[in-house]
């Protein structure tokens, strides 16, 4: 568009960040309670206990630009959804990167107030006896850190978290402080998905392969999670 000065501005629109839901009604997809909900890959999904369950495979096919595209096109002519798809986005015509490459998962709502504070409650409710609750939560009471987190650390057993408090719970707290509560397999489990949080939000500690890195930790704790936890396999997590 041209400005007051009569200067050309073109705006590139590299990508759509947001919560589920709202990602879901923009993208004209299916809900993210339901079969095919998935915007990166082709994943169908198990309704288990109502619930649906999305277990690990390796050989899970994605999503491209190509499918993508044309299951929208098909489920707009027909008016019958088609692999997850409801129709055409309004976004499909101004993205400068095509769906579902310029897809992006809001790292608040999807891994802090998403899996991160459900497996964190999950430990803290299934595998601690009281008398281990009261120790960690005591612990997280006392807990000092330095003047730039802006808010403090919240117990367990307090009734609403906030993402920021989940947050410094999950990457500095709860591995060494519940590690001589829960067991060593446990522990380690957890760590992959923290450690690789932590590398995909942190500095390139691994220079270039960092990100490569993190991929492995997580598809290793999303691999192994059912052993661990039980009916949290869900899209929203």
């Amino acid at each position: 568009f041209t400005s007051k000065l009569g200067d050309q501005i073109r705006i590139k629109i590299y990508g759509i960040i947001g919560d589920t839901p709202a990602l879901n009604m923009i993208l004209n997809h299916k809900g993210h309670g339901g079969y095919d909900c998935c915007w990166f890959c082709e994943i169908k999904g198990f309704y288990i206990n109502n619930k649906m369950q999305y277990y690990y495979d390796e050989h899970i096919a994605l999503r491209t630009e190509i499918n993508f595209a044309t299951d929208s096109r098909n489920a707009q002519y027909s008016k019958q959804t088609t692999n997850g798809r409801h129709g055409v986005s309004i976004l499909e015509s101004i993205m400068d990167i095509p769906l579902p490459y310029s897809i992006i998962a809001d790292y608040l709502h999807v891994t802090l107030l998403g899996h991160a504070k459900t497996i964190c409650l999950y430990l803290y409710k299934n595998y601690m006896k009281p008398k281990a609750r009261i120790e960690l939560d005591g612990k997280i009471s006392v807990q000092r850190f330095p003047h730039f987190f802006n808010r403090k650390i919240r117990p367990f057993n307090k009734s609403y978290l906030k993402a920021t408090e989940i947050r410094n719970v999950f990457l500095f707290c709860i591995l060494p402080m519940a590690r001589n509560i829960l067991g060593v397999e446990v522990m380690a489990h957890l760590g992959l998905f923290v450690i690789g949080i932590r590398l995909l939000h942190g500095r390139p500690v691994f220079g270039h392969q960092t990100a490569d890195v993190a991929n492995k930790l997580l598809i290793a704790f999303y691999r192994d999670h059912e052993n661990f936890y039980k009916g949290l396999q869900n899209f929203v997590l």
